[in-house]
């Protein structure tokens, strides 16, 4: 391959600049770049709108060869190729003794994949508050793609769809799903302006969300399980709840969005 390089120890000023973009999101976000790893999720960034800027490997889990051969050539033109040694490699990266590589992407948080311009009066949205584990995201973006959800609301959350973590529990669904970033405040008044019915999880006044009609322009608002959504949705829509039958009294976000965007499909398919 030409442009490549091979980094063999871990004060290498390269592999220390990674390093830091995977520990700390912040200095991701400064850089603008997104962090992919796995054969499936390089191959739906590659497939998106996001510009690949560098790969990344290690020859005693994928060979040069079979990266050409997984996604083209053409892929590996005039962009740089780092090889590292296996040490450095399971310092980087979660999947240990699979067939792997890592690709790094330029990113612009200016530009999302969908403007709240964009919704839908008849669309099926998810909206998710102040979420923090970036496991739980990335779950519910795998379950909003399963379902071909139009759309997720990221609000006031200390995350975002391009967290490695998030990236590779979502199986780089975070490439496939619409997702916007926005603050709640914007949100409301973005789904408002289109008619879209709001339905929160706020317990007071509740219905089981069986009863509620998911068939016209829908967002389901989740938030987390200790907070739960913020005052800032109390009084704007429907509250619903997920009958809990037995002791546990809540469910994991991903979870309870799981079971909502399900019985929305449900109804939609057969209303």
């Amino acid at each position: 391959m030409s442009n490549e390089k091979f980094i063999s120890s871990s004060q290498n000023t390269w592999f220390k600049w990674l390093r830091s973009l995977i520990e700390k999101n912040r200095n991701r976000k400064k850089e603008g770049i997104i962090i992919v790893e796995g054969l499936k999720e390089i191959e739906l960034a590659l497939a998106s709108s996001f510009e690949l800027t560098e790969w990344v490997y290690c020859a005693d889990f994928i060979s040069p060869e079979k990266l050409k051969e997984t996604f083209g050539e053409q892929a590996f033109q005039s962009v740089p190729i780092n090889e590292v040694t296996e040490p450095l490699w399971k310092s980087l990266t979660v999947r240990e003794d699979v067939e792997n590589a890592m690709a790094l992407f330029k990113f612009s948080a200016h530009k999302p994949m969908f403007d709240l311009s964009q919704l839908k009066k008849d669309g099926l949205y998810l909206v998710v508050e102040g979420v923090e584990k970036p496991g739980n995201l990335g779950a519910i973006l795998r379950t909003a793609e399963a379902v071909n959800l139009d759309g997720v609301l990221i609000c006031d959350s200390r995350i975002d769809a391009f967290h490695p973590v998030v990236i590779r529990n979502s199986l780089g669904c975070s490439f496939r799903v619409p997702v916007i970033e926005c603050a709640s405040v914007e949100a409301i008044e973005a789904l408002k302006k289109q008619e879209i019915t709001i339905f929160t999880t706020f317990m007071d006044g509740s219905i089981p969300a069986y009863q509620a009609d998911f068939t016209k322009g829908t967002a389901l608002v989740v938030g987390t399980e200790h907070e739960g959504v913020s005052d800032q949705w109390r009084g704007v829509g429907q509250n619903i709840n997920l009958p809990m039958l037995g002791v546990i009294d809540s469910l994991n976000v991903s979870v309870a969005s799981a079971v909502l965007m399900y019985e929305a499909i449900r109804q939609r398919q057969f209303q």
